[in-house]
């Protein structure tokens, strides 16, 4: 009984020795229901978790490493532009005529960055819940009605038409530049992605909050592309939005402000047929509760 016992906890011994030496892929038999057996269950939950920490550790790793390169890589094309024509402007290599346009490609670019730097830092105060959230009650149908106006030239430029769908008082309790910022994003995102379509806004009141929907008929997404679009810096169609000057971080900022009102945001997409966003924002009775300065 003696050497069973001694056999066991040096089963358990060299198991310990192995994960110290990071391997935790190790398994400790358990066949009975004594006390050794409880340190064998516990042993063995353990390396469990350690696995799935090593993992979270490497995915956590590998998107710190795609992050540095999309952001250079976001830099470094309008930043080659922008050296390009101050190299040309220096050794009078543009055209009087032209230098206007280069000009005015420079200003183009430098805001491209401005717009990464600034979206990005907005991303990262969002994450780590270091904005200022001020919800309060307001009439989402006048905000959406005032999008429509700031868009309609937009729309236009890609023959797009524009149509919204709202009782004429709508309540939603939200922060109302967030709100505003996330619906623009969406609707501009459809407006981006949609040519010779028709793009339809809508939005309702449930039982417990408001509901608002965005649907397309235009390029649509795969479901890969679909479960990556909330990522920062990922764009469905790459060679499309860079010509368009976007940061990529549009749908990331709208999913973390979504999430930091309580609501939840859903997106269904048939490549070639068209997406839908659905955006949820919980009633001020149901809306977890944040800090003081939330009205």
């Amino acid at each position: 009984m003696a050497h069973a016992i001694t056999s066991r906890i040096e089963r358990l011994r060299k198991a310990t020795k192995q994960v110290t030496k990071g391997n935790y892929d190790v398994h400790v038999p358990v066949r009975s229901n004594d006390e050794i057996d409880d340190l064998s269950r516990s042993f063995n939950q353990m390396t469990v978790s350690l696995r799935e920490s090593e993992k979270e550790i490497r995915r956590q790793e590998e998107r710190r490493r795609q992050f540095m390169a999309d952001a250079a890589h976001e830099m470094r094309t309008p930043l080659t532009t922008i050296n390009g024509i101050l190299e040309g402007l220096q050794y009078d290599a543009i055209p009087e005529e032209d230098k206007q346009h280069s000009i005015e490609l420079m200003r183009n670019d430098t805001q491209r960055l401005i717009r990464l730097v600034n979206d990005n830092l907005d991303y990262e105060k969002i994450r780590t819940n270091q904005i200022s959230m001020e919800r309060k009650v307001f009439d989402a149908s006048a905000a959406l009605h005032n999008l429509i106006d700031q868009l309609q030239k937009k729309a236009h430029e890609q023959n797009d038409q524009l149509k919204l769908t709202v009782p004429q008082a709508l309540r939603v309790y939200a922060d109302y530049d967030r709100f505003v910022q996330i619906m623009f994003n969406l609707i501009q995102n459809a407006i981006q992605f949609t040519s010779h379509g028709t793009i339809h806004i809508s939005g309702r009141h449930l039982e417990k909050g408001s509901q608002f929907v965005v649907t397309d008929d235009g390029l649509g997404m795969t479901k890969d592309q679909v479960a990556n679009i909330w990522d920062r810096f990922y764009k469905a169609d790459p060679s499309r939005s860079t010509t368009k000057g976007e940061s990529g971080l549009g749908l990331a900022i709208v999913h973390q402000l979504v999430q930091l009102h309580g609501g939840s945001i859903k997106v269904k997409s048939t490549l070639h047929e068209g997406t839908t966003f659905t955006v949820y924002f919980p009633d001020r009775e149901y809306a977890p509760h944040l800090k003081a300065q939330n009205k």
